[in-house]
């Protein structure tokens, strides 16, 4: 398997680095700026800046250790998903069947599987990283699901493992419908609802990872429904095909 070169790697891991004294020095500014300001709006404005800058100095600490020179097999199988994995989707699922995507970074997976559950950036955080809002989730849909592998799932950041994306079923049929186009289920605990969990998808590398952290938690989750993209793709085509009505 190709690799990138030792040079090209190191040249990721400081720009990295870089990144992240850069805004150490920035949180260090605001920080002092908050100490001699006065007035209250803007104390309150300076305090938001810094909410901001500790939770990217935060993304670029859990990005550090996740570092790993990247495989040229592994770039080829991620580009494959991110151009080709959505449309498949569209071409095999019903656009009206009750499934929605949660996408998140290799660094986050962890967190989620042990914590048991899906929850807002608000709720996790008190600071807002993405359009959820409070006591929700974002989400995509079939119709939808590109914004999902696009944005969320980290197929493009070579240098540490993909993502993940979460498949889960929304609590009944009006959240769902107001999944469509809010793009915002409510938050959804594992250990209380296990079965709409119904599966994390993910790169090859990675399969593997999180099952051993599943199975690390008290929580029932089935290990059955971890597997790779193009798994996935081959057990939707395998069901729906299943399902098909015989032609005369």
């Amino acid at each position: 398997m190709a690799t990138l070169s030792l040079e090209q790697y190191q040249r990721m891991v400081n720009g990295n680095t870089i990144t992240l004294e850069k805004l150490n020095n920035k949180l260090k500014t605001q920080q002092e700026k908050l100490e001699s300001e006065t007035d209250s709006q803007k104390q309150q404005h300076l305090k938001n800046l810094i909410k901001t800058t500790e939770t990217s100095i935060d993304f670029y600490e859990r990005r550090k250790k996740a570092l790993r020179p990247p495989t040229q097999e592994d770039i080829d199988y991620r580009m494959k998903v991110y151009n080709n994995f959505s449309n498949e989707v569209k071409s095999i699922i019903p656009k009206d069947c009750p499934i929605c995507f949660h996408g998140t970074r290799y660094f986050n997976i962890e967190n989620i599987i042990k914590s048991g559950g899906l929850s807002s950036s608000v709720d996790r955080t008190g600071h807002a990283t993405s359009y959820d809002a409070e006591d929700q989730v974002s989400v995509t849909v079939v119709n939808t699901i590109e914004t999902t592998i696009q944005g969320y799932t980290g197929l493009t950041d070579f240098e540490v493992p993909s993502g993940c994306v979460f498949l889960v079923l929304p609590k009944d049929e009006a959240e769902y419908k107001s999944s469509r186009t809010s793009m915002l289920i409510g938050n959804v605990d594992f250990r209380k609802e296990p079965e709409r969990l119904a599966g994390i998808i993910t790169s090859p590398e990675n399969v593997e990872q999180i099952r051993e952290w599943c199975k690390s938690t008290d929580i029932n989750y089935n290990l059955n429904n971890i597997c790779d993209f193009n798994e996935f793709l081959q057990r939707v085509k395998n069901k729906y095909k299943a399902t098909e009505p015989e032609s005369e």
